[in-house]
């Protein structure tokens, strides 16, 4: 089944990248610079053909149909990915075409991922930050994966932990009532255990950040 790659797509930039990174989608490594230098013709290319395909489907899909939509909905997300990575804020809508795509041919496990990263995108990129927006694309991701997959759903209540630790931290600095505070702080506090709990306990590398965030947070309260 689909799972998230999710180590890299909190990124600040170029800096923190690696070379050669998982794609979320496909799970298959792909080179940084190479996908940076063609994924735009790639993808214009792609959606151009596939358009043409896709105006005469009116009536049930076939999986040739299907695997044409998901194909272009992989190139529209892996451009939305890239340019989430540049700080740019024109992923999102490249993120909401490809959710469009995934919605189509009812592939929640896809959608789901693309979800988790347009909260990212959200919270992240700094011209279009709106953490109401974050917690709900958070929440959409986390309503589409299957009950059995607990990792992507402990990631994704994680990240909806951050979303009330970046409220605190946001309302600290506006210097905002102590009730209010704690309001954040508890809510945080609420979702990272939830997710804590969720969360396999051979997940390691995961759940090692997920106890240094609970940790990071208890002094504040």
């Amino acid at each position: 089944s689909a799972r998230l790659a999710q180590g890299r797509l909190s990124s600040t930039g170029p800096a923190d990248r690696c070379d050669s990174v998982t794609h979320p989608v496909t799970g298959l490594p792909f080179d940084y610079e190479h996908c940076c230098n063609t994924c735009v013709h790639f993808t214009d290319k792609t959606r151009s053909v596939n358009k043409v395909k896709l105006r005469v489907i009116t009536c049930a899909l076939d999986p040739k149909q299907r695997n044409n939509i998901r194909s272009l909905g992989v190139s529209v997300f892996t451009l939305g990915h890239l340019l989430m990575e540049q700080g740019s804020a024109d992923c999102v809508q490249h993120y909401e075409e490809a959710i469009g795509h995934y919605q189509r041919i009812q592939d929640t496990a896809v959608e789901a991922i693309t979800l988790f990263n347009l909260g990212h995108a959200y919270k992240n990129v700094a011209a279009i930050r709106d953490l109401d927006a974050a917690e709900a694309a958070y929440r959409r991701s986390l309503d589409g994966w299957d009950d059995n997959d607990s990792l992507s759903r402990s990631k994704t209540i994680n990240q909806i932990g951050a979303i009330h630790r970046e409220r605190f931290g946001e309302a600290w600095k506006r210097g905002e009532a102590e009730e209010t505070l704690l309001k954040h702080t508890q809510a945080a506090e609420e979702h990272y255990l939830q997710a804590l709990a969720l969360c396999p306990p051979n997940a390691i590398t995961d759940l090692q950040p997920m106890h240094q965030q609970l940790g990071i947070l208890c002094p504040e309260k």
